[in-house]
């Protein structure tokens, strides 16, 4: 890969136990700054920092690495898989990395690797600093690739939890409330110190040819499993289940998330009260061509006019709010072991009329139950019987039921529709 072709500088920041949860209600965190895509569902490859981080520079999975299991960084498999960092610096980037551990990324083809105290470190600060470093750097025709760990939720989190508690203290768990108090406050701080670090990047004028990546190398536990008062000891949703944002001008605004869409146009088709008009705006461009070529007699088709291209009434929005997948596990040694398996989806519709501005919500939460059944075979093994997965599309259609029964309701009070 020749240098000439890789003309983007690189920033990863990576938010040291950022739930998914948080940061899917954040605006910060989800589209600060133009030309943002959001993840929403990705899967760290393991609940602690090292394991996860190596993945994402290694581009794999820790049992074909080395670094498998929380203190195996130096196990890394240094000859048989290059580091994106490597690749980087073998066309020329500028390297750099601020982390609070020595361990808790691979080193390899850093030009730059500075360690902080976690316990002492004004992040803000001393990332904005480095900011104008690489701009520096950037200014005299270098590519730069930044990484910056912020690990102030986990400091948080270790002074707070883990010092004072035990995966198997009750007082901690029976505390859900301020535990989760403890953990929002952390996170808030979290959200300030991305905005100093994005408005620090613009005032640079480097989100024109910078490619920018956000994300978490795992979530932590408010005290929903008892065992695990952080992170590390389980794979639930809450520690595995992270998000990556991708900032770059060339991107166009969007949310990648659990695919809805499609479900909530399909439903408010078969409600058989409204029509559609297309929002894209390469349709609509390519319809008034068409409508022009009419006119000018290019083609035989009639269109009669403007009004054939019906503008929007009410625009609709959906948010996802709320979004877990939950399980509970049997074990029978006469019928072997069987999962429920629980989905639960909140939706929000808001219908906004297009010309006054007014508008009309309405909330619905939906749940699916799917089973999975383990059938053992005989003393050493067991076989899968059945498990769907679908669980998804019968909660979305159950949340979108009582949303839109609300919102209708509220649209013939109002005199809109009739009864």
């Amino acid at each position: 890969m020749s240098s000439d072709k890789l003309n983007k500088n690189i920033i990863i920041i990576c938010i040291d136990g950022a739930r998914n949860d948080r940061v899917s209600k954040s605006l910060i965190f989800r589209n600060y700054l133009p030309g943002s895509v959001f993840f929403s569902q990705s899967i760290t490859y393991a609940p602690y920092t090292n394991s996860a981080m190596f993945a994402v520079f290694s581009g794999t999975y820790g049992n074909r690495n080395g670094c498998n299991s929380y203190y195996a960084s130096f196990d890394f498999k240094t000859k048989k898989f290059k580091t994106l960092t490597e690749y980087l610096h073998e066309n020329n980037y500028y390297t750099y990395a601020d982390v609070n551990s020595q361990i808790i990324i691979p080193k390899h083809g850093f030009e730059q690797f500075t360690v902080y105290d976690e316990n002492e470190a004004d992040l803000s600060e001393r990332h904005t600093n480095l900011i104008n470093h690489v701009k520096s750097i950037s200014d005299k025709r270098r590519n730069f690739f930044l990484y910056l760990h912020y690990e102030s939720i986990h400091t948080g989190i270790l002074n707070s939890v883990l010092k004072g508690y035990t995966n198997f203290s009750k007082e901690y768990f029976e505390n859900r409330k301020k535990n989760e108090e403890c953990y929002d406050q952390l996170f808030s701080k979290s959200e300030i110190y991305l905005k100093k670090i994005l408005d620090k990047i613009k005032e640079c004028d480097l989100t024109k040819n910078t490619i920018i990546l956000i994300l978490s190398d795992h979530g932590i536990s408010v005290g929903e499993k008892f065992g695990e008062r952080a992170y590390g000891a389980f794979c639930y949703d809450y520690t595995i289940k992270t998000f990556a944002s991708y900032i770059y001008p060339e991107l166009k605004d969007r949310r990648v998330g659990l695919g809805v869409t499609n479900i909530v146009v399909e439903f408010f088709e078969f409600l058989d009260r409204f029509e559609f008009t297309e929002e894209k705006a390469e349709i609509k461009n390519r319809m008034v061509t068409q409508f022009e070529a009419s006119e000018a007699g290019i083609t035989s088709n009639q269109i009669e006019g403007w009004g054939n291209i019906r503008l929007a009434e009410y625009f609709v929005t959906v948010e996802v709010y709320d979004y877990s997948v939950s399980e509970d596990e049997t074990i029978n040694l006469v019928d072997g072991i069987k999962n429920t398996v629980v989905t639960r989806l909140g939706l929000q519709i808001r219908f906004t009329d297009a010309n006054t501005g007014t508008y009309f919500t309405g909330s619905g939460l939906g749940t699916a139950t799917t089973v999975r059944e383990l059938t053992f075979m005989n003393d050493d093994n067991f076989s899968e019987v059945k498990f769907n997965q679908s669980t998804i599309g019968t909660s979305s259609r159950k949340a979108l039921e009582i949303a839109t029964a609300r919102i209708l309701d509220r649209m013939i009070k109002r005199g809109i529709f009739e009864s």
